[in-house]
């Protein structure tokens, strides 16, 4: 038995020393961008991004949200994966904001720029362009964001 417990320790320790690896070689920081049209006008896309208080109605993956300063706008988030601190950095509306993650000590941070400009291929309609500017600081986490999360 104990035999097979030093084994089975052995090939553990080596699992997590190769994923410890792979994510030590992929960057630590990371962007990504996407573009999605709504059918609304540009006013109230932007009255809808800028809202944080009602993010829990259409983003699914939080509990809540706490309005913590309307100036700057400054906000706590709670998701299944804890409390996240966010502030806009960059204010320009109706067309841009940038929110950043103001917690300390994490293992990932970063921000999200959000652009909203009328469609001028279909009136009525506006483009919305989210890039996440992000870090992951931990080789696991890497790994784990790139293979399991995708």
């Amino acid at each position: 038995m104990k035999k097979f417990m030093l084994i089975m320790v052995v090939i553990l320790g080596a699992a997590i020393g190769c994923i410890a690896f792979m994510g030590s070689r992929l960057p630590r920081e990371h962007e990504a961008t996407m573009t999605i049209a709504f059918r609304s006008d540009p006013a109230a896309v932007w009255a809808a991004i800028t809202d944080v208080r009602a993010y829990p109605s259409w983003r699914k993956d939080l509990k809540s949200v706490e309005l913590v300063s309307p100036v700057p706008l400054t906000w706590k988030e709670v998701g299944s994966d804890g409390e996240m601190n966010l502030k806009v950095d960059e204010w320009q509306p109706p067309r841009r904001m940038v929110a950043t993650i103001t917690d300390e000590g994490r293992p990932f941070g970063g921000s999200w720029e959000y652009l909203v400009v009328p469609d001028t291929a279909e009136n009525g309609r506006t483009r919305v362009t989210i890039t996440e500017s992000g870090w992951v600081s931990n080789p696991i986490f890497r790994f784990a964001a790139k293979y399991v999360f995708g």
